[in-house]
């Protein structure tokens, strides 16, 4: 049963003062789907895969979701930065649980954000990506076979069907008039129509315009107008994109787009906001790797360029980076270079905190993996990150 709320006072002012204030608000409030599987957001380790899963495993997972209310070992990644002293995720949306769809008419428990990520269809084969999230990715691991210009063709038939069902299990899983905000991820959300076949079926259920809608996207697609004319109708629209570097630096961890080509899209989109939808809001979503850390100051220099029509944010758009996790990864870092960025950057905490302490194994298999895929892809981390250089040649 809903928690009754005093007059004026917001969910979670209600929450934070009874003892049903939920552990973490993503996951009594939102519903990720992530290809096949559901989890309440893209960090807990757990998730439920729709495809094999009986009724008897999605009750469990369903109860084991509704217990949690202290730390539990799926929930590391969170808990490992609370203890480093960095605002996890968890914390974040305590500060502003607005950011999960709350408002005063939310329920605990109540399914207010979605978190979707089910069309895989992508035209970049990130560097810290794969097949799992991309289909360039796969169509770039089958390498040179026969008849792959087919292969590739059904690559993409069988992504566009299994995204219909995905979509439609969504639909039928979700109470739509209780959804206040979205989350497209891809992918690359603005590569297909997914995220226009959601909207026009929120609209069916309520209107857009209590909808607040955020994208996340490599920069490298433009909206068409029946996009805009959507947009137009949002409560709230926050476009993020996902820059890893600017220039070379770009091309290299997002292969094979091409930088010329985002950094156009990304003023045109600033273009829009002084026409077609002065609502719109952008942010940016950087990965920190151990080649981009030491160039974050001309990462910055071209954010101020390129936004520098709009007010200027607190905090740059940038300093909302994170530290990549897998093979790329802030402990692959080498000390040497740590040094010189707690010295560069002593002005810039989100950055010099991100780092991990540096783990001799993890470097070696990430110095593997680049290797591997300059020599697939024709490119050259030393030429493309030339002033670090000399702090990778570690004897290990």
């Amino acid at each position: 049963m809903p928690t009754e709320r005093p007059v004026g006072v917001t969910p979670f002012q209600t929450w934070s003062n009874t003892l049903n204030k939920p552990f973490c608000l993503y996951i009594t409030n939102q519903a990720r789907f992530s290809a096949d599987t559901y989890a309440p957001c893209c960090w807990i380790t757990r998730r439920l895969n729709l495809i094999t899963a009986t009724q008897q495993e999605t009750n469990e997972y369903k109860n084991w979701l509704s217990n949690i209310n202290d730390w539990v070992p799926e929930c590391n990644f969170c808990q490992e930065k609370e203890l480093r002293n960095i605002d996890s995720p968890r914390i974040e949306i305590e500060k502003n649980p607005t950011k999960v769809g709350i408002t005063n008419e939310s329920d605990i428990g109540s399914i207010t954000s979605l978190d979707l990520q089910i069309d895989l269809s992508c035209n970049a084969a990130c560097l810290m990506c794969s097949s799992y999230n991309s289909t360039t990715w796969k169509k770039y691991e089958l390498g040179s076979i026969d008849n792959k210009s087919q292969v590739n063709k059904n690559i993409d038939s069988e992504n566009t069907y299994r995204t219909q069902q995905r979509l439609k299990n969504v639909f039928a899983s979700i109470a739509l008039d209780r959804v206040n905000h979205i989350m497209f991820l891809g992918g690359e959300p603005l590569d297909s129509d997914i995220h226009k076949q959601t909207l026009l079926e929120i609209q069916k259920h309520k209107p857009l315009s209590t909808v607040e809608v955020r994208y996340t996207t490599n920069g490298s697609r433009l909206p068409d107008a029946e996009t805009v004319e959507l947009w137009k109708q949002l409560k709230s629209l926050t476009v993020i994109f996902s820059l890893d570097g600017t220039e070379q630096h770009f091309n290299y961890l997002r292969w094979p787009l091409q930088w010329h080509q985002v950094d156009h899209n990304v003023r045109q989109f600033v273009k829009l906001k002084s026409s077609d939808l002065p609502g719109i809001n952008f942010g940016i979503s950087s990965a920190i790797s151990p080649f981009n850390i030491f160039y974050y100051d001309h990462y910055l220099d071209w954010e101020a360029d390129a936004f520098r029509q709009l007010p200027y944010p607190k905090r740059p758009r940038f300093s909302t980076a994170f530290d990549a996790t897998g093979v790329i990864n802030t402990a692959c870092i080498p000390p040497d270079l740590m040094t010189v960025i707690q010295e560069k950057y002593q002005d810039r905490p989100w950055l010099v905190n991100r780092m991990r302490p540096f783990d001799p194994a993890r470097y070696t298999k990430f110095m593997q993996y680049v290797e591997q895929h300059d020599q697939l892809r024709g490119t050259n981390w030393r030429e493309t990150f030339p002033e670090v250089v000399r702090y990778f040649d570690l004897d290990i």
